[in-house]
């Protein structure tokens, strides 16, 4: 009958559309578990790793990014500290750290083109990872 076939027509474009949700989580990098602190920075944590950058909502307040001051690799940096500068046309902000380590790596990508944290502030726009394993009791 005509009510069955709408049904079954409905359930195949749902089957469809699920699969293509699967397919999309699988390459999203938004569905990794971020953790944000009070300051905006979020980290990403990977085998003992933190990546850290900065929220949507930080970059956006800020605007255009002109400058990114990176930190030092090999800082050691407690919770809290600063770890760097970020400045637009209209104001500079502190970049904290959101966790307790050292600093193992930095986004060179950022020193040529520091608008890369507001065109993909959870992505391709992180500031630096640092080594959870360097610190006790984070």
């Amino acid at each position: 009958n005509a009510e069955y076939m709408g049904v079954a027509s409905i359930y195949h474009y749902l089957q469809i559309f699920i699969s293509q949700c699967k397919t999309f989580a699988t390459y999203n990098p938004l569905l990794k578990e971020y953790h944000f602190s009070k300051d905006h920075e979020w980290v990403t944590v990977d085998n003992n790793i933190a990546t850290v950058g900065v929220s949507d909502h930080a970059q956006n307040a800020l605007g255009e990014l002109v400058y990114v001051e990176l930190p030092e690799i090999g800082l050691e940096a407690d919770k809290g500290d600063v770890a760097g500068t970020l400045e637009s046309s209209k104001a500079a902000s502190d970049l904290f750290t959101p966790v307790s380590g050292k600093v193992t790596e930095v986004n060179e990508e950022l020193t040529g083109n520091p608008v890369l944290v507001n065109q993909s502030p959870l992505d391709k726009g992180w500031i630096f990872k640092i080594d959870l394993d360097s610190t006790k009791g984070q």
